[in-house]
């Protein structure tokens, strides 16, 4: 149930003449071959420090003026950085870009930044990292980045999955 609708994205992209019951033998077949897939994620706890501090370097690389702040190119390359499997794609990067930017300045700050690196992990962000207007927000924000994931996978949308991701 959870796999059908991303597979029927991604393989009606690839394959635009495919019909709907070659789909269904298809993803039968995944199933069989891979067991059931958990498209979800449960909260993890907090980040630890490792990936906080590696989010900190990645941030640091981009943030060359000090200013706290990096730019969408850059929030791209840092994606890239963390090998995230979105990185390549602009339009994904360009979507993200403004649901990260919290407060819509156009730029990512530091805790914008870490606030993603968070969700992707499905872990939380300890408070005391995170000025009061994001820790006291934190969960609407998680909440955020969640529907716009949700949204990229909406039959409508642009798809932002290749088979390659699907069947790895």
């Amino acid at each position: 149930d959870e796999l059908f609708p991303i597979f029927r994205k991604v393989m009606k992209k690839e394959f635009p003449g495919i019909t709907d019951q070659q789909l269904s033998v298809k993803c039968e077949w995944l199933l069989q071959r891979y067991g059931r897939i958990q498209c979800g994620s449960t909260n993890q706890g907090e980040m630890p420090p490792e990936l906080i501090e590696r989010a900190q370097e990645i941030f640091g690389t981009y943030d060359a003026d000090g200013s706290g702040t990096i730019s969408g190119m850059e929030f791209g390359l840092a994606l890239k950085q963390l090998a995230h499997a979105n990185a390549d794609d602009p339009s994904w990067v360009h979507q993200a870009l403004d649901v990260v930017d919290e407060n819509q300045t156009g730029e990512i700050e530091w805790e914008e930044f870490l606030l993603f690196v968070a969700h992707e992990q499905a872990m939380r962000v300890p408070p005391h990292l995170l000025p009061s207007r994001l820790a006291e927000t934190q969960d609407q924000v998680m909440n955020r980045l969640t529907v716009y994931k949700q949204t990229c996978l909406d039959e409508d949308a642009p798809s932002i999955w290749s088979a390659h991701d699907i069947m790895g």
